[in-house]
């Protein structure tokens, strides 16, 4: 049988011009984006994988740690959090719980 994925919420988002986003989940947790900050308001517990499209490879994401690749981000059972960079793809790419993350430019 396979694990449960309760506890993932996965999001695809896709800022206008400015960098900017909001968006209600089917489950009825929200979002936002800024130029610098993701917030993602959902049940505790919750593990959020964002895949963000931007033009350029952030700094920092808070104080994550930079992941080798996103498939180490998308296991189902309990993982490091973390962050990548897709380049080819221009996907920003964030493990986190849900919360806000500040990200560097």
């Amino acid at each position: 049988s396979l694990p449960s994925r309760e506890h993932l919420l996965h999001l695809w988002v896709w800022p206008d011009s400015l960098g900017n986003a909001t968006g209600l989940h089917w489950t009825g947790n929200t979002f936002s984006l800024t130029g610098s900050a993701l917030t993602v308001n959902g049940l505790p517990g919750t593990t959020v994988i964002a895949q963000i499209v931007r033009a350029t490879k952030p700094s920092a994401v808070g104080s994550l740690p930079e992941a080798a690749d996103w498939q180490s981000l998308v296991g189902v059972g309990p993982g490091p959090d973390g962050w990548t960079w897709d380049a080819e793809r221009k996907v920003l790419w964030i493990r986190m719980e849900a919360g806000t993350i500040p990200i560097e430019p």
